[in-house]
C-alpha cells in the first residue's frame, strides 16, 4: 500500500512520539493503569495547551500581518 508524503511524516512522528513517552515514562498508550476519566482528563490537558499554542501563533501571525501592512502603507505614500 502506498502512502502520501504527508501520511508518512505523520507516522514518523508518531513513532517518534511514542519513543519519546517510553524513554519519559517507561510505558507505551498500551498501560492499564489509568481510568477512562484520567484519559479524558490528560486529553484535555493536551487540548488546553494545542489551544495555548494556536492563540500564540494566531496573535503572532496578526502581529506580522500588521507590520507588513504597515510597512506598505509606507512605501505607498
Amino acid at each position: 500500500m502506498n502512502t502520501s508524503k504527508l501520511l508518512q511524516l505523520v507516522i514518523d512522528d508518531l513513532k517518534l512520539r511514542e519513543q519519546k513517552g517510553i524513554e519519559t515514562y517507561n510505558t507505551t498508550m498500551d498501560r492499564k493503569d489509568l481510568s477512562h476519566h484520567e484519559w479524558l482528563q490528560h486529553l484535555y490537558e493536551e487540548l488546553l495547551d494545542a489551544s495555548l499554542y494556536t492563540k500564540k501563533l494566531i496573535q503572532e501571525f496578526d502581529k506580522l500581518k500588521f507590520t507588513l501592512i504597515s510597512e506598505e502603507s509606507k512605501d505607498l505614500q
